[in-house]
């Protein structure tokens, strides 16, 4: 009787090992941090106040690092829906985005013109799709 309590402590503590081995192997500490990924971000820049080829499309996983930089030739708002994350830049300044893609879906990147400190109506950038 003994040597099942044993044997089944054993098992049940090599389990947990193991599961602990492959969160950390895995990197994922349940945190919705911004990601520190060292892939290269995709870059969208502006001439005439538009998208320089046209609508991105994005394609990850969910988990996957997210980089954006978005460079409009207009003073704007640069924001990602869905992430509710958002970047006032001045004309050829680049708004950065660095994040983990946490929600599955399509989401829009758009870039709002500023003017007089209002956003005018949004131009799309890109198309963000995060797959299970």
């Amino acid at each position: 009787m003994q040597s099942r309590r044993l044997r089944l402590g054993l098992a049940a503590g090599g389990i947990a090992a193991a599961v602990l081995l492959f969160i950390v192997l895995r990197g994922e500490d349940g945190s919705d941090s911004s990601s520190t990924s060292t892939a290269a971000p995709t870059k969208i820049t502006f001439r005439d106040g538009a998208p320089v080829g046209g609508v991105r499309k994005i394609d990850v996983a969910r988990g996957d690092p997210v980089r954006l930089d978005v460079t409009p030739d207009v003073p704007a708002e640069v924001h990602v829906h869905g992430y509710e994350i958002a970047r006032d830049v001045e004309a050829g300044q680049t708004a950065k985005f660095d994040f983990t893609a946490t929600a599955e879906g399509v989401f829009e990147v758009e870039v709002h013109h500023l003017v007089n400190g209002g956003e005018e109506s949004g131009v799309q950038v890109a198309e963000l799709n995060v797959a299970p």
